[in-house]
C-alpha cells in the first residue's frame, strides 16, 4: 500500500490517464441518481469509449445491483486492485464488492473509510480511460431532529425555507477560540426518504443521521509536553468513536456573539467552554436502523445546531473526491420534475460553484409514466421541474428520462435500460449522453 507521502501522488498518477471526470450527484435522495450514473458509464462504453464507474457511496452502494455484479469481486494483486470487469469497455469498483454479504452494512470508523475512497483512487488499475464517472452520496438527518430556531426550537421535517436559525461561528485565532452564536436564513429543507441511519451519543446529546453526516469536532495537535492545542474539525458521523470530542450548544445570548478563551487540556483541568459552549466526548456511535430523513441548508455558515450539535448541511465524500481528483470535467445534477426540484437541485449547484466544478447540467428523471401496455406517457410527477430549475439557476438541462416499468425491472434485474432496444427511456437517454459529450468533449 502507499503511504501517506505517497498517495497524492499517487492519484495524480492514476487521474493522468482518465481524460475526462464526471461526478453524478443529486440534492435528495430516491430520484434514480445511481441508476442514470451506471446507465450512463454503460452507454459511454456501449459507443466505443473506455469507461471507469467509482461507486463512492460507502453505506449504500448499489451499483454492483443495477449492474447485475454482485456476486463478482476485484482481482488483488502485488498491491494493485483490479477494478470488476462489467464489459469490457467498462469497469467498476465499489464497497459493495467488498462486503461480506449483500446484507452487510459498513460502520466505520476513523480513517478506514476515507482510505477506501483514496485507494478506489489511488491503488485501483483503472489503466487509460476515455471517461470515469464518480456516483456520489449525499447526507442528511432524522426527521425527528430537533434545530435551533428563532424564536423556538423544531423539528427539522417542520422547519421552512425563510425560517431564521442560530448557525455556529468562530474558529481558532492567533489570541485563542473566538466562537459566537449568528442567525442564519434557512434556503433549503430538503427530504432525503428513507436512509439507513447512525446515532451519535454524548453524556447529555443525542443524534441522529446518516453515516456521511458531518458533525463540528475539536481535534488535539500536539504541541508543549504539558498540554495540547486544539483545532476544530469536520468529521463525519459514523467517522467519530468513543473518546472524540464534539462540540456542543449550551446557551444562547440573543444578539451577541460570544468570545471564547484559548482551549487547552493539561493534566489538571478539564476541557470546558463556558456558559455558551461546551465540548463532550463521544460514548458511542451505533446502527439506528432506517428512517426518514432531511437536509437543511442555511445561508452564509452552512451550519446549524440540531440537537444541541454543530452540524454541517453535507456529507464530506463529494469534497474528499474533489480534492483528491482536482481536474474535474463537471457534474451532473439528477432530480425529479415536481416544483420541489429547484429546492433540491440548488443545493447541489451551489456546492459544486463552491469547489469550482463545472455544472454539465440538470437531468429531470422519473419525468412521465410510460404505460406498459399502450405506450402512452401520463406526467404523474407533474413535469418540467427539472427544466424550470436549470433554467433558474442558470445551468444547461441535459433532458428528461420517462418513468417506465421496464426500467424498474431492468434495475432489479441488475440489466441496464440503455440495452433496451426500443425505448422512450433509451431514446431520452440517447439525447441525454449526446448532450453531455458535446459539454466535455467540447472544450477539448
Amino acid at each position: 500500500m502507499n503511504t501517506g507521502e505517497e498517495e497524492p501522488d499517487a492519484v495524480e498518477a492514476r487521474m493522468a490517464k482518465v481524460k475526462h471526470k464526471i461526478l453524478v450527484m443529486s440534492g435528495k435522495g430516491g430520484v434514480g441518481k445511481t441508476t442514470v450514473a451506471a446507465n450512463l458509464a454503460f452507454a459511454l462504453g456501449m459507443r466505443g469509449l473506455d469507461v471507469g464507474l467509482m461507486d463512492a457511496d460507502m453505506h449504500g452502494p448499489d451499483v454492483p445491483k443495477i449492474l447485475g455484479i454482485e456476486d463478482k469481486r476485484p482481482e488483488v494483486s502485488e498491491e494493485k486492485i483490479f477494478p470488476v470487469l462489467v464489459t469490457p469497455r467498462l469497469k467498476t469498483i465499489s464497497i459493495g464488492f467488498l462486503l461480506p454479504s449483500r446484507d452487510s452494512s459498513i460502520i466505520w470508523r476513523g480513517p478506514m473509510k476515507m482510505n477506501a475512497l483514496r485507494q478506489f483512487l489511488s491503488e485501483v488499475e483503472w489503466g487509460e480511460l476515455d471517461y470515469m464517472v464518480v456516483d456520489l452520496p449525499p447526507g442528511c438527518l432524522t426527521a425527528t431532529t430537533e434545530v435551533m430556531r428563532n424564536p423556538s426550537p423544531a423539528p427539522i421535517c417542520q422547519v421552512r425555507p425563510g425560517d431564521i436559525v442560530y448557525s455556529f461561528a468562530g474558529g481558532f485565532m492567533e489570541s485563542g477560540l473566538k466562537a459566537g452564536i449568528e442567525k442564519r436564513r434557512v434556503l433549503d429543507v430538503i427530504p432525503q426518504g428513507i436512509a439507513r441511519v447512525y446515532e451519535l451519543r454524548t453524556k447529555t446529546r443525542r443524534i441522529k443521521g446518516t453515516a456521511d453526516h458531518p458533525i463540528l469536532s475539536l481535534e488535539r495537535k500536539k504541541g508543549q509536553s504539558r498540554f495540547y492545542n486544539y483545532t476544530l474539525r469536520w468529521k463525519k458521523l459514523a467517522e467519530l468513536q468513543h473518546g472524540d470530542i464534539v462540540v456542543i450548544a449550551k446557551k444562547f445570548l440573543e444578539g451577541k456573539s460570544m468570545r471564547i478563551p484559548e482551549v487547552k487540556e493539561t493534566w489538571k483541568t478539564r476541557l470546558t467552554i463556558p456558559e455558551y459552549f461546551g465540548f463532550e466526548r463521544v460514548i458511542a456511535v451505533t446502527y439506528a436502523g432506517e428512517e426518514e430523513v432531511y437536509d437543511l441548508r442555511v445561508e452564509e455558515n452552512h451550519n446549524f445546531i440540531a440537537d444541541g450539535v454543530v452540524v454541517h448541511n453535507t456529507g464530506d465524500e463529494p469534497l474528499s473526491v474533489v480534492q483528491l481528483m482536482k481536474e474535474i470535467d463537471g457534474a451532473i445534477i439528477v432530480t425529479t420534475p415536481q416544483d420541489l426540484a429547484l429546492l433540491d437541485s440548488r443545493k447541489a449547484v451551489n456546492f459544486s460553484r463552491v469547489l469550482k466544478v463545472p455544472v454539465i447540467g440538470i437531468i429531470e428523471n422519473m419525468s412521465g409514466f410510460v404505460c406498459p401496455h399502450c405506450g402512452k406517457e401520463t406526467n404523474i410527477f407533474k413535469y418540467g421541474g427539472g427544466e424550470k430549475a436549470a433554467t433558474e439557476l442558470g445551468v444547461p438541462f441535459l433532458g428528461r428520462v420517462p418513468f417506465d416499468p421496464k426500467m424498474v425491472e431492468a434495475a432489479d434485474s441488475g440489466t441496464p435500460f440503455v440495452l433496451q432496444k426500443e425505448s422512450k427511456v433509451k431514446d431520452a437517454f440517447e439525447h441525454i449522453i449526446e448532450n453531455v459529450r458535446v459539454f466535455v468533449e467540447g472544450k477539448e
